[in-house]
């Protein structure tokens, strides 16, 4: 799917910059954003991590971020 190759391309792109030093892409998404996370670990993207209550909604409530992560210098 088209978001399925942003993620591939994404990937790609950083592999470039493997040999310059770039080991790693890390980034974060909300718990509750179950479609990103499961496209990001079909692209290669593993959990590593859990942020506690990264974010605070204007309800009050607050959502937990996963720490995602792909080794890019293999």
């Amino acid at each position: 799917t088209y978001n399925d190759s942003l993620a591939d391309e994404l990937i790609k792109a950083a592999k470039k910059f493997a040999g310059e030093g770039v080991e790693y892409l890390r980034f974060t998404l909300p718990e509750t954003n179950e479609h990103a996370v499961s496209l990001c670990e079909r692209s290669g993207f593993t959990r590593i991590g859990n942020e506690p209550r990264a974010i605070r909604l204007e309800d009050g409530r607050y959502v937990d971020h996963v720490i995602m992560s792909c080794n890019v210098s293999r």
